[in-house]
């Protein structure tokens, strides 16, 4: 649409000096591309805007995905920590029993 209004006003600009009526059309026909020009401008803008807002919508869901799996890791590291103490705790508890000192006999 935009390249047949772009032809139609060159046409009708080369053909406006023979007729009034054509120069009237030349200049409506003028007035319709500016105002195409002024549409595809804002399609663009839209479509631009409309990508950011897809983008930020992919970035905060992911963002979202890594601290939770980030806090699960976190928690996990902890409870494994926690249970080799345990462990160790539960292994050394009779060797502590047998370094008790003997009272001394006096």
């Amino acid at each position: 649409m935009k390249a047949g209004n772009q032809r139609l006003a060159l046409t009708l600009t080369k053909l406006e000096n023979q007729n009034t009526a054509i120069f009237k059309l030349s200049v409506a026909s003028q007035k319709i591309n500016f105002g195409n020009q002024k549409i595809s401008q804002g399609q663009k803008k839209l479509l631009v805007g409309l990508k950011q807002l897809a983008q930020k919508e992919a970035l905060t869901t992911a963002s979202q995905k890594i601290k939770h799996t980030k806090n699960r890791q976190i928690s996990q590291a902890f409870s494994h920590t926690y249970l080799v103490g345990a462990v160790i705790v539960l292994i050394l508890s009779p060797i502590a029993l047998l370094t008790d000192r003997k009272p001394l006999k006096s």
